[in-house]
């Protein structure tokens, strides 16, 4: 495939997989990091491969049927069981949503902006992207977002990224270490918006491209395994930064602008910009979920 196919293509699979290194799973490996250090590592780079199964398939649906999800149930399966599908995203949107803007408000007050000030400038920001009614438009915004991200986790991390005299591999059946497992599978396991946003983002996308299905379908494998990696290296990037501030509460903004110490800014800014990148994807896919 040639890179100029392959530039009409990028996107959808990117920024779903992306999402999913929001702010609560940017705040639970720098927990994680704090008890365990590096030797969960492993386990982390691990939980790429479900997610990329499960949302490579997702996009698949998308590029070859041309419709989302959401149509899909409701075409083969009926309208009632499609509704029902769509509760339990709406259930677990709502608590993203409060999650997300808890990370923004931390992430404002790292950065030295008042949090509640933040907050009603992220919450327009939120709103007018979502109200462009434009997809390719709105991609553009989140593309930029999520580079942002990727730039500000690996910034964040750059003077600490050491594997000298570290244990990058350990497992136990302890309680607290299943539970900081547990954790982990949570922070980043594939939750159904994502599912939803890539199916109807590519079926967007993939329909107005004249590209032949193999290409796309090849396409959908490489973005999404790539957006896959990219996600977890950010979580472990988090888990990085934990291993250096002592035992504190990171949800403490208070604790964690004192023990980051220089870093603060940049790791507030990666709160931020993972926090409204899954704001924007769970908006979308929340309204693609319903109408289809």
């Amino acid at each position: 495939m040639s890179i100029r196919d392959s530039a009409k293509l990028f996107g959808p699979a990117w920024i779903a997989l992306l999402a999913d290194a929001d702010a609560a799973s940017i705040l639970g490996g720098l927990s994680t990091g704090e008890e365990y250090g590096y030797k969960l590592i492993w386990f982390v780079m691990l939980l790429s491969l479900p997610i990329f199964i499960i949302q490579e398939a997702s996009g698949r649906l998308g590029a070859i049927a041309g419709k989302g999800i959401g149509e899909l149930i409701r075409e083969h399966y009926s309208t009632r069981i499609s509704i029902l599908s769509i509760f339990p995203i709406f259930l677990v949107d709502f608590f993203t949503y409060l999650s997300e803007y808890a990370g923004i408000a931390i992430g404002c007050y790292l950065i030295g902006v008042n949090p509640l000030f933040g907050l009603i400038v992220f919450f327009i920001l939120h709103v007018l992207v979502v109200l462009t009614k434009n997809y390719e438009i709105t991609e553009k915004y989140l593309v930029v977002i999520s580079v942002i991200l990727l730039l500000s986790a690996l910034i964040m991390v750059g003077p600490k990224l050491s594997f000298t005299g570290q244990d990058v591999f350990y497992f136990s059946t302890s309680k607290n270490f299943l539970f900081f497992i547990a954790v982990n599978v949570g922070a980043v396991v594939t939750p159904p918006c994502m599912l939803v946003y890539q199916s109807s983002a590519t079926a967007i996308k993939y329909s107005k491209i004249g590209i032949d299905n193999s290409k796309k379908t090849s396409w959908i494998g490489i973005e999404t395994l790539l957006g896959a990696i990219i996600t977890e290296l950010i979580i472990v990037l988090s888990e990085m930064i934990g291993t250096s501030i002592g035992n504190i509460d990171p949800i403490d903004p208070a604790q964690l602008l004192y023990n980051l110490g220089s870093v603060h800014y940049i790791f507030g800014i990666t709160l931020i910009s993972a926090g409204f990148l899954t704001l924007i994807v769970v908006s979308l896919s929340s309204a693609w979920g319903l109408l289809e």
